[in-house]
């Protein structure tokens, strides 16, 4: 665990495997005749670990006389000279604890690597040349829309989930982004709905920020983009796609326009009438017509009188926002997307981690405090109780809810010998 200098290898590998952070220390060997190396990073005050499979470029089969003599001259002098560049192949990463964990210590990390090193099914684990590629959902789909636009329902209506908080106000009920993953015809999804725009809480920046935490989710992609509006196509309602224009380049063929609450969504004439006034309406709506494919649907509230009117135009929303989905081909992803996501990863989720750590110490210190307020309580009744001349015992509970780990309870019984206390 001391210090070292980096080499001319190493700072090829870490380059190329995109980590980021400080680099704590890396740990080589070889199995069944690969060679892996263990890279320990520090983000934020936390650590991952990369196991990297690679090779040398000289060792492919095709390998030219001169490049050994090359390699020989650079294995020479790597080490007086650290800028001989090394000529690496990165085969495979794999990162530990997941995709998104941290070890809290350098000494958990450090014992982690070795046990990774001895473990054969764990290693045989380290098979995509990307990291994020771990990430199986290649089928995300990305909500926008102003605040109130019923994204949040809609979410709920494509997953077939309660997951989401519903709103129709002007405060977004999404503060920053959730997702949740499901399976329509054996195909694995992902919804992500986001800030919405608009909010009065919040400043530009502040969406941009969120949009670009949500945008990180996805790490294989967007299938597509649904900017929800709502039955009124406003000027402010094209606010979502200045949005999605300034995020996203040649994005177009990947943006669907949804049309929620519009009670006529299964009859064909009255979508195509309100496209047709949709397009008088301004030059600039009729050009975001012309260039997206607009879907019909009506999400209204599960939980109104007309329970049943209300499933039922919400599966049916659902059957035909899926069925357009089936159609699309292809994800977008802008310029250089997987190297971004690999480097933003680390960070996006130490901040995460951070969060839930302080979330932590101050739940413990709560509970804390609340069991020495209810022991002070019960003790000092106790004692009264048996220093009573009747009083010979006292017993007493005191529980705690802990919201993580569940309820936790302690018993303590008094007992009066001779006028002196005694714990059982």
């Amino acid at each position: 665990m001391t210090n070292f200098k980096l080499k001319s290898e190493d700072k090829e590998i870490i380059k190329k495997a995109n980590i980021q952070g400080k680099i704590k220390d890396i740990i080589y060997f070889v199995n069944a005749d690969e060679k892996y190396g263990l890279i320990i990073n520090k983000v934020a005050g936390l650590y991952a670990i990369r196991l990297i499979k690679y090779e040398s470029k000289s060792e492919s089969k095709s390998k030219k006389p001169w490049d050994a003599v090359i390699d020989e001259l650079q294995n020479h002098f790597r080490d007086q000279f650290d800028n001989t560049s090394v000529r690496i192949v990165i085969k495979a990463v794999k990162r530990f604890p997941d995709l998104m964990g941290f070890y809290l210590t350098k000494d958990q990390a450090y014992l982690e690597a070795e046990k990774i090193k001895g473990n054969t099914e764990l290693i045989n684990k380290c098979i995509y040349e990307v990291e994020t590629y771990e990430d199986e959902i290649e089928n995300n789909i990305l909500l926008i829309g102003t605040t109130g636009s019923g994204k949040s329902t809609l979410a709920n209506v494509i997953s077939n989930t309660n997951k989401f908080d519903e709103s129709s106000g002007s405060i977004s009920k999404t503060s920053h982004f959730q997702t949740i993953e499901f399976e329509w015809n054996n195909i694995k999804y992902r919804v992500v709905d986001t800030v919405g725009i608009g909010d009065t809480n919040l400043s530009k920046d502040e969406v941009f920020y969120r949009m670009g935490e949500a945008i990180h989710s996805m790490k294989k992609g967007i299938k597509q983009v649904f900017v929800v509006i709502r039955v009124r196509f406003t000027n402010e309602a094209v606010e979502p796609f200045d949005y999605a224009k300034k995020i996203f380049k040649k994005i177009d063929e990947h943006i669907t326009i949804i049309r929620t609450e519009f009670e006529d969504f299964e009859n064909n004439e009255a979508c195509e009438q309100d496209k047709s006034d949709l397009k008088n309406s301004n030059s600039k709506i009729a050009g975001i017509i012309n260039n997206h494919k607009i879907i019909y649907a009506n999400n209204p509230p599960a939980s109104q009188r007309r329970m049943e009117d209300n499933k039922r135009d919400r599966e049916s929303s659902r059957r035909i926002i899926m069925s357009h989905l089936e159609s699309c081909q292809g994800n977008y992803k802008m310029e250089n997307w997987d190297n971004v996501c690999v480097r933003i990863n680390d960070l996006m989720n130490a901040k995460k981690w951070g969060a839930k750590n302080k979330y932590m110490q101050k739940l413990n210190k709560l509970i804390v405090s609340e069991v020495d307020k209810q022991l002070g309580e019960k003790l000092n009744e106790s004692i009264r109780q048996i220093m009573t001349p009747d009083g010979a015992e006292a017993e007493f509970t005191v529980g705690v809810n802990n919201p993580v780990w569940g309820d936790a309870k302690v018993q303590m019984k008094f007992k009066n010998l001779e006028k002196c206390c005694s714990i059982l």
